[in-house]
């Protein structure tokens, strides 16, 4: 029975999901493997589902952001994320999908006096 429960705990940890690594850009996260296309926006390596997927367990409506959805056609969907925070780098971020891939752009706060 023993070596049945550690079996049992050790398939269960194995079925765990891994956090994926992340760099930053003026503090929001951008995923592993994502390559800069332009300033402040990545090409991301996942899919559109696992794309959002991260992003909404990095940055939960609970937490002080704002998820508002845009486009939903066949060649583009949108999701846009507003950082509510009073201390923060960036205030949005766009996540969309096109033919080409699946993006995020990263809106900075602007600098003062700009």
């Amino acid at each position: 029975m023993k070596r049945f429960l550690e079996r049992a705990a050790v398939a269960l940890l194995l079925t765990l999901p891994v956090p994926a690594t992340a760099a930053t850009v003026a503090g929001a996260l951008i995923m592993d493997g994502a390559k800069n296309v332009d300033t402040d926006r990545y090409r991301m390596a996942k899919d559109w589902d696992d794309t959002l997927r991260f992003y909404r367990r990095a940055y939960p409506s609970k937490d002080g952001y704002s998820w508002r959805f845009y486009a939903d056609t066949p060649k583009v969907k949108i999701w846009h994320v507003a950082n509510l925070k009073k201390k923060r780098e960036w205030e949005g971020l766009n996540i969309y999908e096109t033919p080409d891939g699946v993006f995020v752009f990263v809106l900075r706060v602007p600098a003062k006096g700009s």
